[in-house]
């Protein structure tokens, strides 16, 4: 059940209480084929930060005790990953099946520099930000090698937004 809460009660009352919501993921590859062991992550307007599940046999993981609103759901499996379903919507007590397919991801290989030019110098332990779209339930985080490299994925088909920082650079 949602939860409910009554302030101020000063007398007999009654609370009703609705049931959650509940989604179903299921998993499958690009035949159609469940896909166990795959992660599920599943954040929204209920539930934050996201939460990490893992499929069961058949390719589904169910996620309950959410309440009514908007949720954004993303599967990965090894280098598989699944396009970010964007805005699910849960009325109360509804349960939503939402069906994310597996397909070969992108790894992106990023440098920092502190500069343009000829001869930019590399930026060691700089801490980078991979975003879908520039705004996404499910960042990916990476920190920089000593030659100021860092490859983040696995990642859908689309747009992409990288953000960079560390310590003693400011933003440009």
């Amino acid at each position: 059940y949602e939860q409910e809460v009554r302030s101020d009660v000063v007398a007999d009352t009654t609370v009703v209480l609705t049931p959650a919501n509940t989604l179903e993921a299921l998993v499958v590859d690009d035949s159609g084929k469940g896909v166990p062991h795959a992660n599920v992550l599943v954040a929204g307007s209920g539930l934050w930060p996201a939460r990490r599940l893992e499929t069961g046999e058949g390719g589904k993981a169910r996620i309950g005790n959410l309440s009514a609103g908007a949720y954004d759901l993303k599967a990965e499996l090894g280098a598989m990953v699944s396009r970010t379903e964007l805005g699910v919507h849960l009325d109360r007590g509804e349960t939503r099946a939402v069906k994310l397919v597996l397909g070969p991801g992108r790894m992106i290989p990023i440098i920092v520099t502190d500069g343009e030019g000829d001869h930019p110098v590399v930026v060691p332990n700089a801490d980078v930000l991979l975003v879908e779209g520039g705004v996404s339930s499910f960042p990916i985080q990476g920190r920089t090698n000593n030659l100021g490299k860092v490859t983040l994925g696995p990642v859908a088909p689309g747009q992409l937004v990288a953000a960079a920082r560390a310590d003693g650079f400011v933003a440009k």
